[in-house]
């Protein structure tokens, strides 16, 4: 019988090349992903510059009474975790502590059931060692100063999850936007089925929208705190409290998903937009879905009754109806007035 775990083996030098093309900023945002998943209430994140050497020292550590549950899985590759069950954790492809590992020179993890270090020459042992409650991550990777700076930065962006105290190089991580709106709405997200496999579902969650405010001025999708990816041209920060359904990288989120969010954002948040905000790119996909809400146009207060939404959704049509017409209506015959009688347009 053939032995479990035979049939693959991983280069760690080309797994971190593939890593490497996010970039090395995201590195901390999985094990702190990690932390935040469990039943932490403290987590702290450092990184230090090592002396005469282009990299940096990290560490991650929480106090999760049970530590890892499970050792192996600081070193399997795609093992199953209990975390694809959960639409309210993070986690599901199990990969966050190998691609952090693959980029260190050597690390070691330190949990309540034991340690792995993780040696310069490749290498790895077991250790008896062990933390009474959390556990501990600790690693030398490859980082310029300019790159740490970068890190850090990503760092101190992200949202902490009430009840965890989040330290980073000592300093509490404090909400850093201004909370605009919380508001229910149903989007999907993905969840495994009865085999064990992720699947696409829908389910009703909570969508947090902040002000990116002067200090990070570029809008952002964020998965429970955690940033996905950057919206270019629209307005808020959205943090969606449940599963977004990600690709294996966790950088991007699909157009249709994307218009889905969008769509929620304006039906809830239209008063706090202006007529230059309705002319938006952004805010004119969502207007012309057929799942916006007829209140986003509608404004009592407002001249002949239209919101401020309305009034620039119609003089963005205004502004390109001549473009318009010249892609959907190229012959006269086709917007010309019919006669009664006669079998084509006159003039």
């Amino acid at each position: 019988m053939a032995r479990k775990n035979q049939r693959f083996e991983v280069d760690t030098e080309g797994y971190a090349q593939t890593v490497r093309r996010r970039g090395v900023s995201f590195v901390p945002l999985e094990l702190l992903s990690n932390s935040w998943d469990t039943d932490a209430t403290e987590v702290l994140v450092r990184i230090e510059p090592v002396p005469n050497s282009p990299s940096v020292e990290l560490r991650v550590i929480d106090n999760h009474p049970e530590g890892f549950e499970d050792l192996r899985d600081t070193y399997t590759l795609y093992k199953y975790t209990k975390k694809r069950k959960d639409p309210n954790v993070r986690g599901r492809f199990n990969i966050g502590e190998k691609e952090v590992l693959c980029l260190c020179s050597e690390a070691k993890i330190t949990s309540t059931k034991g340690a792995v270090v993780f040696t310069k020459d490749g290498g790895r042992r077991n250790t008896r060692e062990h933390t009474k409650a959390g556990t501990e991550f600790w690693g030398i990777i490859k980082m310029t100063r300019e790159e740490m700076a970068e890190t850090l930065k990503v760092l101190r962006s992200v949202i902490p999850p009430e009840g965890v105290v989040t330290l980073i190089n000592g300093e509490e991580l404090h909400l850093p936007y201004k909370l605009l709106a919380s508001f229910e709405v149903t989007l999907p997200t993905e969840l495994e089925d009865e085999e064990g496999n992720l699947r696409p579902t829908r389910r009703k969650t909570v969508v947090n929208v902040y002000d990116p405010g002067a200090n990070n001025p570029e809008p952002t999708i964020y998965e429970m705190g955690i940033p996905v990816c950057t919206l270019p041209g629209d307005k808020w920060h959205i943090d969606v409290q449940q599963k977004v359904p990600l690709p294996r990288d966790r950088d991007s989120v699909t157009q249709a998903y994307l218009t889905k969010l969008r769509v929620a954002v304006v039906n809830y948040m239209h008063s706090l937009l202006t007529e230059e905000d309705s002319g938006e790119a952004w805010v004119r996909e969502a207007t012309g879905n057929k799942d916006i809400d007829e209140n986003a146009f509608n404004d009592d207060s407002g001249e002949y009754g239209l919101s401020k939404v309305a009034r620039g959704f119609i003089a963005g049509l205004l502004k390109h109806a001549g473009e318009i017409t010249a892609v959907t209506n190229q012959w006269i015959n086709s917007y010309k007035r019919l006669v009664g009688g006669f079998e084509a347009p006159v003039y």
